[in-house]
């Protein structure tokens, strides 16, 4: 465990937060890194959103995950998924992420995760605003 001043997630240096709820707050509202689940509204990584939807949420059995583009879609819409140019074949998980927001191919490993989410204006579908502030 970091400094109790520095995010754990998207590394956001800020002496409030480690004051009293200040960093669940964070958590809660303000991280880049991490959002609502849409299904349960846990707070979740947004690096694992697929991985959350399809083995961890209490809604995990209304979702199943794409053959082609790998990314938890609910069971039925999957037909009319499958059908959109969206649905793009996933690339190799040591080559490429892909953002469960966004739906573009990203660099791959936490590196990726970071670059996209948190540098310039973080990914166009993020709801969570970029803070400069980083450690």
């Amino acid at each position: 465990e970091g400094p109790a001043d520095v995010c754990q997630f998207c590394s956001l240096h800020d002496p409030k937060l480690a004051e009293g709820e200040n960093m669940d707050l964070h958590f809660y509202h303000d991280c880049p890194m991490l959002g609502s689940c849409v299904e349960c509204g846990q707070i979740i990584e947004i690096a694992s959103v697929n991985e959350h939807l399809l083995h961890e949420c209490e809604h995990m059995e209304q979702y199943e995950e794409c053959a082609r583009c790998m990314e938890a879609i609910k069971k039925d819409e999957i037909e009319e998924h499958r059908a959109k140019d969206n649905c793009v074949v996933a690339k190799p998980a040591n080559m490429y992420n892909r953002c469960p927001l966004c739906h573009m191919d990203i660099p791959p490993g936490d590196e990726g995760w970071k670059s996209h989410l948190l540098e310039g204006r973080g990914c166009p579908a993020n709801s969570r605003p970029v803070v400069a502030a980083r450690a």
